[in-house]
Order: C-alpha cells, then sequence, then structure tokens
C-alpha cells in the first residue's frame, strides 16, 4: 500500500479571499487526515509492543506461579491483560491504514481542484506579499548602491585632505573590495532592470494562457503583441471579443 501523500506548508500565509479562506481550510482538513493516517501507524506499532511485553509478562507470572511465587489473581491479571493486548494486536490494522490513507489522499485531491479551479484568484493573494519582498530588495539594492557612492565620496575627500601633507600619498587610502564592487554594479543594474524586480508569482498572461488550454475564456483581451500567449491563440480571442 502507498503511503499517503504528506501536505507541505499551506503558502498563503494571511489568506483574505473567500477563495484563499477555503483553500486553508481545505488544506488544513487535509494536514488533519494526514496526521490521521500516520498515527494509526504509531497506534500499530504500539499495539505490537503491548502485545510483546504483557505476553513476556505472562510469560513470567506463570513461571512464578510453578515455584509458588506468584497467586492466581496475579496469574489472571496478567492473563487479561495479554489477552487484551493480543486483540488489539490483532484488530484490522491494514484495513484501518488503509482507509485512513484513502481518506487522506481524498482530502489532497479536494484541495489541489480546489486550487486548480480558483488559481487565479489565489494567485492575487501572494502579490501583495510578492510586492512587499520586490520592495524590500529595491530598497537594500539602493540601500547599497548610495552606501558605495558615499564610500567612494569620503575616499575622494580623504585624499583631498591628505594631499598637502608629506610622507603619504593615496597608497594609504583602502580601495573598496572586489566583492563590494562587484555587489555595488548589481545593485545598480538591479535597480536600472525592471524584469529583474518581477513580482514573483504568475505572470497574468501566463494564467490566461492556462484557461484558454483549458477551453475557458482569458481574464484580458490580447493583440499580436502580446507575445506571451500565441499568435493562434491571440488571434483567436481577439477575434472573439470584438
Amino acid at each position: 500500500m502507498q503511503p499517503a501523500t504528506p501536505p507541505t506548508e499551506f503558502p498563503i500565509q494571511k489568506p483574505t479571499t473567500s477563495a484563499g479562506k477555503q483553500a486553508a481550510k481545505l488544506h488544513q482538513l487535509w494536514c488533519e487526515q494526514y496526521g490521521r493516517a500516520d498515527q494509526v501507524e504509531v497506534d500499530y506499532v504500539a499495539a505490537q509492543a503491548a502485545k510483546q511485553e504483557t505476553q513476556a509478562t505472562l510469560k513470567d507470572v506463570l513461571a512464578k506461579r510453578e515455584l509458588g511465587e506468584a497467586t492466581e489473581k496475579q496469574v489472571s491479571t496478567a492473563e487479561d491483560a495479554y489477552a487484551a493486548a493480543k486483540g488489539a494486536a490483532e484488530a484490522p490494522w491494514r484495513e484501518r491504514a488503509e482507509a485512513a490513507v484513502n481518506a487522506s489522499e481524498k482530502r489532497r485531491e479536494e484541495y489541489e481542484a480546489f486550487v486548480d479551479e480558483n488559481l487565479e484568484e489565489l494567485v492575487t493573494e501572494l502579490e501583495a506579499e510578492a510586492e512587499v519582498a520586490v520592495e524590500t530588495i529595491r530598497k537594500a539594492a539602493q540601500t547599497m548602491a548610495d552606501g558605495v557612492a558615499a564610500w567612494r565620496a569620503v575616499r575622494g575627500r580623504a585624499w583631498e585632505l591628505i594631499r598637502p601633507a608629506q610622507l603619504i600619498n593615496a597608497g594609504s587610502i583602502p580601495h573598496l573590495s572586489g566583492s563590494a564592487e562587484a555587489a555595488a554594479t548589481a545593485a545598480t543594474r538591479l535597480l536600472a532592470d525592471d524584469d529583474g524586480l518581477a513580482l514573483p508569482v504568475p505572470d497574468r498572461r501566463h494564467l490566461d494562457q492556462r484557461l484558454i488550454d483549458l477551453g475557458l475564456p482569458p481574464k484580458r483581451s490580447y493583440h499580436w503583441s502580446d507575445h506571451t500567449i500565441d499568435a493562434a491563440t491571440a488571434e483567436a480571442v481577439e477575434g472573439g471579443t470584438r
């Protein structure tokens, strides 16, 4: 029997839309059922261990009774404990495990089907987080660029300061390290490259292409200049939206 598919962390930290909240609920149900499937395995192992333990205890008590070192009440108690543990160990664990795994997979399928049907709305949940992340990168890049520019300016003033002095020259002033130079160059390029600061979520055109491939209408109208969607599809969409 194949084990249940373990759920990953729900990707939306603070869902606000109805679709986001429903997806979070379905994901939680999947997590709970997966935990149940895992618990069945834990319970099975515990039952087998309890059977072995009570069996060992029973054997020990029976041996002591033969030597007159254990009472009939102690034997009866040990026998009852072993009978209960044996019954638990021989319960239909395979069937229980299969049912729990199947239920977990059903919950997974429900969650994945909902995501598939509501992907466009769910992606919007991540856009706000993505915008914050992009702005953080932009600020960090700007800080790096500004910091390096300030460092170079201070170095220039330091040279001007020592020029009149004797027995010292520009070699006494450190140069910016290679790693700092590289970081500054990368920061400058990043700030000038809009594509380098794109939101880390699926592009709207790709989402619309997906809808078209599924035989559904896209959210936007497209023209020939929109190369993300293939030319034949763009023509068909353009013609159908006139």
